[in-house]
Parts: C-alpha cells; structure tokens; sequence
C-alpha cells in the first residue's frame, strides 16, 4: 500500500497504545503527541476501540471528529489506522499509514492492512516468547536443602516459586529426605501457596548445575554434599517440627509452623540481593 508515513503503536501493560515504530518525518509536537495514545482516542485509539479499520479521506477537513489535532499537524491526508490482532483475538497493536493526497481506501485495502495487522501482531507474539524463554535460560538456578526435605527447604522452594519464578528456577532437597509435612503443607496453603505436590528428594535426583545452595539447617550446611560450580550460602531456620514436639494440639504446633514460614518468605524475598 502506497504511502508517505506509517507508525506501529503496541498495546503496554498499562492498556495504552506505545509507539513501537515509525516511517517519515513528524514534528516534534507531534512525536510527542503519538508517542503514548488512550485507546478510543484519535485514530489508533479508535481502531484499537473498534477492532475494525479507521479511516480518514482528508485529515485536514475531516469533521468526523476522529482525528487529533496532532494528526493535522503532520500535513498528511488520507490516512487509515488498523488494528493487529493476534491469531487468538488478543488485540496486540495498531498499525497507520496516511498519504500526502486526499485518498478513498478501499474495501480490498482496508482487509489488506488488517491481515498485514494480524501478521505482525503474530511476529510480536513470537518475539515475546522468544524473549521469555531466553530470561528463563537465564535464570539462577538455586537449591534449598535441609536434612529431611520435609518441611523448612520446600517451604522455601515454594516461596520462590511464588517470589522470584522470573529470576530463579528453585530446587529443594535433603541429605536425608523423609517425607513431606503436612503442617508445612497447611502453613503455605494459609499463606497461599501450595506444596502439596511437592516431594522429598537428594539433590542426585535432581541433577546438578546449580547456581547458589541455601543450606536453611546447621546439619545440611555441615554435611553439604560437594556440588560442582554452586556458591553455598547458609541461612539457618528454626526447625518446626522440633519446636512443635510439646505442643498439646495442632493447632499449638501451627504457630511454629507460621512464625518460620514468614521468616523464610522474608528471606526469600531478599535473594536477589544475596546473589548479585
């Protein structure tokens, strides 16, 4: 399609419509004015509103109301705006063109640049997946071990999961692993976070690789198996099921089970720090 400029606008998290791309000269009133666009507004706003194309024969005697003052600023006339639509119906962006000349488009043209919007809306959707597997291949990849696996180092794993997934890829496992603890189960569910299906494991089960290892018990910092590449960390806890042996009804017990899985969170919380 013949024309004299074109921009590409990308829907941010904010909702609004960010300029991504441009073709031609603008003015700098008018740079700044396209550069972040409300959808309903103007033309790209409207095409993004409508999920339909929008179009302008004249933008300089246009009466329609569609068009911005910053539009008529660019000199151009004929102008069409169209929305990128993704293969799903997620609308990803907006894609213009507009003509030095007062200019009709077409019913063929206007399907045109909806289906070149449906092709790049389809390109950014794979570059974007593109860019999270590789900020997933480089994530750090850490380890919590205690000696049972049962209840401090999978609280932690958890944790992680649910702080850090775009950062870290956690792990949890024991010297000796003997089960998962229920009342470490019922203490993250409260919190909001489930580990029941997590299950207590060596660290040979689960490879090798790591990053950093968090010993979170005095016993698991001192029998730490050799792990190739790993900085170990220590961050001892108080052990719960210890605390919780005198405890006469469980309910006693789950304040101990409570007080270290929030201090566990707030550790976790703080990682990204430990291993700049």
């Amino acid at each position: 399609m013949r024309a004299e400029t074109g921009t590409i606008h990308w829907v941010g998290a904010d909702g609004r419509l960010h300029l991504g791309a441009i073709v031609g000269c603008f003015p700098p009133p008018v740079m700044e004015a396209i550069r972040v666009i409300p959808v309903g507004k103007g033309l790209a706003g409207l095409a993004a509103e409508r999920r339909a194309c929008v179009t302008v024969c004249n933008l300089q005697s246009d009466a329609s109301g569609q068009a911005r003052p910053g539009a008529r600023a660019t000199g151009m006339e004929g102008a069409i705006t169209a929305p990128c639509i993704a293969g799903d119906g997620t609308l990803v962006g907006v894609v213009g063109v507009a003509n030095a000349g007062e200019r009709t488009f077409t019913e063929a043209e206007q399907d045109a640049l909806l289906a070149h919007g449906k092709h790049l809306a389809e390109a950014r959707r794979a570059r974007e997946a593109s860019q999270a597997a590789v900020t997933a291949d480089r994530r750090t990849r850490v380890l919590f071990l205690c000696t049972g696996n049962s209840c401090r180092s999978q609280m932690a794993e958890g944790w992680a999961k649910a702080l850090l997934a775009d950062r870290v890829e956690a792990h949890s496992a024991g010297t000796h692993p003997h089960g998962l603890n229920p009342l470490a189960v019922r203490a993250m569910a409260e919190a909001g976070v489930d580990i029941s299906g997590h299950r207590s494991k060596r660290p040979e089960d689960i490879g090798t690789g790591f990053d950093v290892v968090f010993t979170v018990c005095d016993s698991a910092h001192e029998a730490c198996p050799a792990l190739p590449g790993a900085r170990v960390i220590h961050a001892g806890f108080d052990d719960p099921p210890r605390l919780a042996a005198g405890a006469a009804t469980e309910e006693e017990a789950m304040g101990h089970y409570r007080r270290v899985r929030d201090e566990i969170r707030a550790f976790v919380a703080r990682i990204p720090e430990e291993i700049r």
